[in-house]
């Protein structure tokens, strides 16, 4: 049954004037024909003029406007010249005050076919079975004029009668038939009522989405109206949100068909589309899927740029420092056919990963370009393959190659730094049927011209130095006679015909990026070899494509700078000799052409500033760190108007520090090398620190929580038992950092759950007395998890501090932890993070990092720059893809119970998108909620206590034992009661962490933890 009977029920009263006929009632039946029919609004009436065998009755073949029934008139052959009229009669009902009757029309055929709607009306009065009683015609339609099913049109005829009047309305199909052919059109009737001109709404149909070119990030969304709605109301949603309800809201449009713009590219959306109907009324969601899919344009291969010596030097080099020399090559355009080494351009608008950079193939360059609508085989008649790529094969797939069409590009160069690197993609078009078999390879082949030594650096990632060829990276969903082989290194398939079109590179695959890396001996000059041929014959080309200026051997060296330094001015001079140390307690103040200052912390003291603007000008000072100001002071003046003039080369600019008061001290910070888990081992970083000026030595010690075990540690020497460890450490340098991992095993479920918080500490002791013993221990509490993502952020007290053991002296300790999850190595490492207005940004100290950085502070805005990190894919090395720094920060005067510090941070590998880490909250709670790990129905306080410690249970309940245990899991502490609330002392208890038992008369036990301060 339609809403309307619903709606019926509400308005009480007027229910009696008002009239309605769905013809859906589930005890619809059709009529007998000729006759009275019973529907659910009285006494309909049926009849005709007496020519032809049909009457009105339900539909079968075509659709209602709602529901599944409309009242039907069929057609009928009726005889040349014969005039047919058919009764369909309402029962008697009111006129309304608006003197209205409401109805649907739909007709079957297209064009005019001699037949008509009539609309009569006779009085209440007249007897309904005669067609003399309805003298007065309210309205007539030409079939024509109908609009065809399942199309309705809405109608409307007045009344001519007062309001409150009973009448009969008959509708009259009328059809005269000219030819034995002409027998009129189908009619079909719905929702006829006297008080609306809507009763049902209905759905779009036939929704279709059609992308706007090139990228469809824009698209038109059509449909196909039937209820004669004007206006709709469109939703578009990610594809994996929930469906709205009818309680939800669209945007209300206009027009059909209409456009959606501003999707993102290859997002995957739903959009939902329903009617407005006037009055409140709207029909259900109807939805298409949309992928906004790029038509991106080709890679482009170009042979005329550039030269062989400037693709080096030029395209693939990002280092004017690098001494390159020796450049040679060879491949097809030494035999007489199209250059094969060339250069390559317009990936920033293509699905390929590299904007621009050199290629190398089996064929011609000028081939390269997708989509991968042919055979990519071009060969010129084909030339040599080459040695040195023969004897590779051998040795590492234990195969020969035969190797025909080989592309080489050959230089010298001379190292500059400890690492090079370079990113690269392999493409072929033995991807899918040949993949099994024909192993197109390539090698990058790295000399050391003092040694003699040759490594292939164009390797799989995490193998004994197999090659990237066809073979050895390949999807078997693409080719089933043959296993996958390293297949999370397939990058694209484009020999399926579905993506073909849309290919950037006209060949059937290539695999993701990876990274040709090694280490140098820093001045030992190199001799590097780039080379690729194809297996055993000239069919199908393969090419090799490198990254421009993806070449990296670490900073420009050479470039015009201004090299900052702060050290201990050991013998006042101003100038840093030999045997002085640099300075890393404090940071460069730099204002550039009288600007904000910012403030930059290095690990090592020293800063290279870079400006390609010579009239750029720098004002430069130094902050020590307020810890150290009592024993350090900057003898310096600092900098005024500094230039970095072309041609100026590197300025070296000194700022020496004096130490005025001698001073000993060690500090430790223990750090998050993982997130515990149930049943896993998860680990800890703790280093150890001379912050002093004179070597020292003492005991280090650590606990884990009382909960877990320690398993191991890489700490030689260290004595282990359960959860504690402890090592006598000797000769500590001053500045000398040292650190180690614990590795802790966590209980499974139920001794340790989900949300559980694990808390690890650390003391440290010197042999000499120190200046600053708060920095002498230090914990870390994490909160257990199934599973995290390893780009986050966590802060060491754990998400909740008991407000009365945290003063305006403590800071928060903070850990950005990042891993590089690609398929390549990360050159530059970026984190980006805005601190909450309630922390102290002048407060800030850097601790602890995984790799050398700079911090550079604007304001309340940290960015941390690790240039050069070249940091391991986790697929290539797990723990070389992982990095951290570790930081500490105070809070702003005036936080209260209640507060919450968020933080968050964005993380940068390369020029890929921002990774937003999670928002750690930082909660200050009271002392009477904190501790709580089992139970809330039982309360101890003060809790940090140092004397005498409340105990009570929630209704009264009697206290029966209390037992206290010292974090290592020894009793320390037993009491007996018999009480509902009771007092204990703790006066005899160290410092520290402490569990506290509480058992009930009913034998239920209640878990605390205690401070003791």
């Amino acid at each position: 049954m339609k809403k309307i009977y619903l709606f019926l029920l509400l308005i009480g009263s007027l229910a009696q004037a008002q009239f309605v006929e769905t013809f859906d009632d589930n005890t619809v039946i059709p009529p007998a024909g000729n006759g009275p029919w019973t529907l659910p609004s009285g006494t309909w009436y049926v009849y005709d003029n007496g020519i032809g065998t049909n009457y009105w009755t339900l539909n079968s073949n075509y659709p209602a406007l709602s529901g599944s029934h409309a009242a039907f008139m069929d057609r009928q052959n009726i005889g040349s010249g014969n005039l047919s009229k058919d009764y369909l009669v309402t029962p008697s009902f009111y006129v309304t005050p608006d003197a209205k009757l409401y109805f649907r029309a739909s007709s079957a055929i297209a064009g005019y076919s001699n037949s008509k709607l009539q609309v009569w009306v006779a009085p209440g009065t007249a007897d309904p079975t005669q067609a003399s009683s309805f003298t007065t015609m309210l309205a007539e339609y030409n079939d024509d004029v109908l609009p065809l099913n399942p199309v309705y049109g809405q109608y409307e005829v007045t009344l001519p009668y007062p309001s409150g009047t009973a009448v009969y309305v008959a509708f009259v199909r009328t059809c005269t038939q000219t030819s034995g052919s002409q027998t009129g059109d189908r009619i079909l009737l719905d929702d006829i009522n006297n008080f609306s001109p809507v009763l049902s709404c209905h759905q779009p149909q036939n929704l279709t989405v059609t992308g706007v070119s090139p990228l469809n990030t824009s698209a038109n969304v059509s449909w196909n109206e039937i209820g004669g709605a004007t206006s709709w109301e469109i939703l578009v949603v990610p594809a994996t949100d929930s469906d709205p309800s009818d309680s939800d809201s669209g945007i209300e449009i206009f027009d059909n068909p209409h456009l959606i713009t501003n999707l993102q590219a290859n997002e995957s959306y739903m959009i939902y589309l329903r009617s407005n109907c006037g009055n409140g009324l709207h029909s259900s969601w109807k939805s298409v899927g949309y992928t906004a899919t790029p038509v991106y344009p080709p890679l482009v291969g170009d042979t005329s740029l550039y030269t062989i010596p400037q693709l080096v030097q030029s395209v693939l080099i990002d280092n004017p420092c690098l001494n390159i020399s020796n450049i040679t090559s060879s491949g097809s355009a030494n035999y007489g056919g199209l250059p094969s080494i060339g250069y390559f351009y317009g990936g920033s608008g293509t699905q390929f990963p590299f904007e621009s950079g050199i290629v190398l193939s089996t064929g011609a360059v000028s081939q390269i370009s997708g989509p991968n609508t042919s055979s990519l085989g071009y060969s010129a008649g084909g030339w040599p393959g080459d040695p040195d790529l023969e004897a590779l094969a051998l040795a590492t797939i234990g195969e020969p190659m035969f190797g025909k069409n080989a592309s080489v590009l050959e230089f010298n160069f001379t190292s500059l730094a400890p690492q090079m690197s370079f990113n690269f993609v392999f493409a072929s078009e033995e991807y899918g049927m040949f993949q099994c078999t024909f192993s197109d390879m390539f090698a990058f082949l790295l000399t050391d011209l003092q040694t003699g030594v040759t490594t292939n650096l164009a390797v799989v990632p995490g193998t004994n130095g197999l090659p990237v060829s066809v073979v050895t990276v390949r999807d078997g969903a693409y080719n089933a006679g043959c296993n996958s082989a390293n297949p999370q290194f397939f990058g694209e398939y484009y020999g399926d015909g579905s993506s073909s079109l849309n290919a950037p590179i006209n060949f059937n695959g290539m695999t993701e990026v990876m990274t040709a890396s090694a280490s140098l001996a820093v001045n030992h000059q190199y001799h590097l070899k780039l080379v690729i041929a194809d297996k055993q014959d000239t069919l199908l080309d393969s090419a090799v494509f490198i990254e421009a200026g993806s070449f990296t051997q670490g900073p420009p060296q050479c470039s015009d700078k201004l090299e900052l330094v702060a050290f201990v001015d050991e013998n006042g001079n101003g100038v840093k000799d030999g045997v002085e140390q640099n300075f890393t307690y404090g940071s460069f103040a730099i204002s550039q052409n009288a600007g904000p200052v910012q403030q930059v912390y290095v690990p090592d003291g020293e800063y290279s500033l870079y400006d390609d603007v010579p009239t750029n000008t720098y004002n430069l000072n130094y902050a020590i760190q307020n810890e150290f100001s009592g024993y350090y002071s900057f003898s310096g003046s600092g900098y005024t108007n500094q230039t970095i003039a072309t041609g100026s080369g590197t300025q070296v600019l000194y700022f020496p520090i004096v130490l005025t008061n001698p001073y000993s001290d060690v500090s430790l910070t223990v750090s998050p090398g993982s997130l515990p888990r149930p049943g896993y081992t998860h680990s800890c970083q703790v280093f150890y620190h001379n912050n002093g000026v004179s070597m020292t030595s003492g005991t280090l010690d650590f606990t884990s929580d009382m909960l877990t075990t320690i398993t191991s540690s890489t700490l030689a020497g260290a004595n282990i038992n359960s959860n504690t460890l402890t090592y006598n450490y000797i000769g500590l340098q001053p500045q000398e950092t040292r650190s180690f991992m614990v590795n802790i095993s966590v209980p499974d479920v139920p001794t340790v759950n989900l949300g559980d918080v694990l808390t690890h500490s650390a003391s440290i002791t010197a042999s000499v007395t120190e200046i600053n013993p708060a920095n002498n221990s230090s914990s870390l509490s994490q909160v257990v998890v199934n599973s995290f993502d390893p780009n986050n952020i966590v802060e060491h007290h754990g998400p909740e501090i008991p407000i009365d053991t945290f003063s305006q002296n403590d800071y928060l300790y903070y850990t950005v932890n990042f891993q590089n999850l690609g398929t390549a190595d990360a050159i530059h490492v970026k984190i980006d993070m805005d601190l909450d207005p309630q922390l102290d940004e002048n407060s800030i100290t850097i601790l602890e990092s995984s790799h050398d950085y700079v911090l550079q502070r604007n304001g309340t805005h940290l960015q941390w720059k690790f240039d050069y990190i070249m940091l391991s894919s986790n697929l290539a090395n797990e723990a070389a893809s992982k990095g951290f720094v570790t930081f500490r920060i105070k809070l702003d005067p005036g936080v209260t119970e209640g507060d919450m510090v968020p933080a968050s941070a964005n993380i940068f590998f390369d020029s890929n998108p921002a990774i937003q880490t999670n928002v750690f909250e930082t909660t200050f709670t009271d002392a009477l909620s904190s501790g709580d790990v089992i139970k809330t129905d039982a309360r101890i306080y003060p809790n940090p206590a140092s004397q005498n410690v409340f105990v009570s249970l929630s209704d009264a309940q009697i206290i029966q034992k209390i037992n206290v245990y010292n974090i290592l899991g020894a009793k320390v502490l037993e009491q007996d009661f018999g009480t509902s609330s009771a007092i204990f002392n703790v006066l005899g208890l160290s410092k520290g962490v402490y569990v506290i038992k509480i058992l009930s008369e009913n034998n239920m036990e209640f878990t605390k933890k205690l401070l003791i301060k």
